[in-house]
């Protein structure tokens, strides 16, 4: 079956992006074959983005909805909302993706029909890795995904995510008090692909494909927000899970903490470094137990 039988719209969320986000979108109009549109949703509280869209890539293709909205998962909705295709390909403002970046999706979702989500490699911008952090996911083979526990291995990331639009309409698209810009301000990555897998859609992940990511961090910004930040919403994404009912959520939290977190600074003390990460288990605590707090549409598993 050929690719051309599911129809798709690449997305970029931004917000006060500028001029920046024009290489991004150039690296999307040289994607092949060009039969996509491009949804940009910009949250912009000036006016440098829709400026820097309209007169350096002007092509009929691309579709630039300026919101008033605040909030990553209510821009990524606002893309679903608009959009007629069957597929949406997301990336990030910030981000270079490559020439079969569309085509590449297409081909996971036709292949796999209860495939809801799928994210491909994210590989950092050259950088000093001894003053900062680029976020990156890095993944080799292919996995798909079909139980909640599967997630435990993988960890695929926005900045390279697809989505399948119809599963997306049944399960009630992304949670709005997650993501950044949200009460719970991060992981509407994490969340989209753990509820899709406890309401019966599977997920991918593939290494074919990979996009570019210029989001340095400094190691001052990244211990201060970030890594808080992403624990603490992580968190608040397995709570959901837990308080609708689904008791495999503690195999995914348990393999969190004994795998992904402590495992991390008695590594870094096997090889000589100084132990680092010693809070992340108090941040997804945290997150665990606001989330538990928090009112939850159980058949959705959405926060009200």
């Amino acid at each position: 079956m050929s690719n051309t039988t599911l129809s798709a719209s690449i997305v970029i969320c931004t917000r006060n992006r500028g001029e920046k986000i024009v290489a991004t979108l150039k690296s999307i109009l040289a994607c092949t074959p060009p039969d996509f549109e491009i949804i940009v949703v910009d949250q912009s509280t000036n006016d440098d983005t829709q400026s820097a869209v309209m007169r350096e890539t002007p092509d009929a293709r691309i579709r630039y909805i300026r919101t008033p909205t605040k909030g990553i998962s209510r821009s990524r909705n606002i893309a679903i909302a608009e959009a007629s295709t069957d597929v949406l390909v997301y990336t990030d403002d910030d981000c270079i993706v490559p020439p079969d970046y569309v085509s590449a999706f297409r081909d996971i979702f036709v292949k796999y029909p209860r495939v809801a989500v799928a994210f491909c490699n994210v590989k950092p911008f050259p950088h000093d890795p001894a003053k900062g952090i680029v976020p990156d996911y890095i993944r080799t083979g292919d996995a798909l995904l079909t139980r909640l526990v599967d997630r435990c291995t993988a960890r695929g990331i926005g900045a390279g995510m697809a989505l399948r639009r119809d599963a997306m309409l049944e399960i009630g698209c992304f949670d709005e008090m997650q993501g950044l810009g949200a009460r719970f301000g991060s992981a509407e990555d994490v969340e989209i692909t753990l509820r899709a897998l406890m309401l019966g859609w599977h997920a991918y992940e593939t290494d074919r494909i990979a996009v570019l990511h210029d989001g340095f961090r400094t190691w001052q910004e990244y211990k201060a927000k970030s890594a808080r930040l992403d624990w603490y919403a992580i968190g608040s994404c397995y709570a959901k899970g837990l308080k609708a009912g689904h008791l495999d959520m503690l195999v995914v939290i348990l393999y969190e903490l004994l795998v992904r977190i402590m495992w991390s600074p008695i590594r870094d003390a096997l090889q000589g470094r100084k132990p680092s990460g010693f809070l992340r288990p108090v941040y997804l605590m945290h997150g665990i137990i606001d989330g538990l707090r928090t009112p939850v549409d159980r058949k959705h598993i959405l926060y009200r």
